[in-house]
């Protein structure tokens, strides 16, 4: 093996970090799978995809626009409060584009619904790096768990 890939293999083999690796990937699934669901499902409601487009469009720039928010909150009160609420909130966010769509709301009904489902996006990347920016004190073990982390979003 060699001496590139055998630092890959010593950092995952210090204690938690496979397992912290293991959960991030995890708990990033749903993400891109969210995001697809809502396009088809949009899509098929109603009945094109430019519609369902600008409203994942939307919930994702909502996401991103209150992502370094939600970074700060995390910074200051820790990551459980946070993912208690957007663990209870964008969930009730995407029932309401469901409700919203099925009820045959106004469409800007549907895209406010979408931004707050994105507003309140779980952070678990947030949540990760922070995890990994806590776990490490050196510099190296840091930037090893970061790259990692960039290769698996």
């Amino acid at each position: 093996m060699n001496r590139f890939l055998q630092k890959y293999v010593a950092f995952i083999r210090q204690p938690d970090v496979a397992r912290l690796l293991l959960v991030a990937l995890l708990s990033r699934m749903p993400v891109g799978m969210g995001g697809f669901a809502l396009l088809m499902f949009l899509r098929d409601q109603l009945g094109n995809y430019t519609h369902a487009g600008t409203a994942v469009g939307v919930q994702l720039v909502a996401l991103a626009a209150a992502a370094p928010v939600m970074g700060r909150i995390i910074d200051r009160v820790g990551g459980r409060i946070p993912l208690i609420v957007t663990g209870t909130v964008q969930p009730l966010a995407l029932l309401s584009v469901l409700w919203a769509t099925l009820s045959h709301m106004p469409y800007a009904v549907i895209l406010g619904c979408a931004a707050l489902s994105g507003i309140f996006a779980t952070p678990i990347t947030t949540l990760t790096r922070t995890a990994w920016r806590h776990r490490f004190q050196s510099e190296d073990d840091r930037r090893t768990a970061f790259a990692l982390d960039a290769v698996m979003i």
